[in-house]
């Protein structure tokens, strides 16, 4: 022993042994947290990154939906158009036809009758 040191008391040895076990089991534990919670931040970013594809893949699957029913609906109306200008007279010929038919009506309206 160095001449002025005193000696410690065993016990004491004793409680700074579990101060430094309690030290290293600290350490441990907070290592082994910081470990899981960069598992639980990766695991999250994993999922969030699922959900945004999921999501992306519903969005792109309803835009062709939509643009489907669109085209659908366009070409519905194509034919209707179609249609209805098929069974619309000549002009040429139908105006003179109505010209004379509205001539005739004004002219019984005003009490005039050929």
């Amino acid at each position: 022993m160095r001449k002025g040191a005193s000696k410690v008391p065993d016990g004491v040895e004793v409680l700074i042994g579990r101060v430094v076990q309690a030290e290293s089991e600290a350490r441990i534990a907070v290592d082994q947290c910081q470990q899981q919670a960069a598992n639980i931040v990766a695991a999250a970013q994993s999922a969030a990154l699922r959900v945004a594809e999921r999501t992306e893949q519903r969005i792109v699957m309803l835009q062709r939906r939509m643009a489907a029913a669109a085209q659908t609906r366009l070409d519905a109306i194509g034919a209707e158009a179609g249609a209805l200008a098929a069974e619309a007279p000549d002009t040429a010929a139908f105006l003179p036809r109505v010209d004379k038919a509205v001539a005739a009506v004004a002219d019984e309206l005003v009490g005039r009758t050929f």
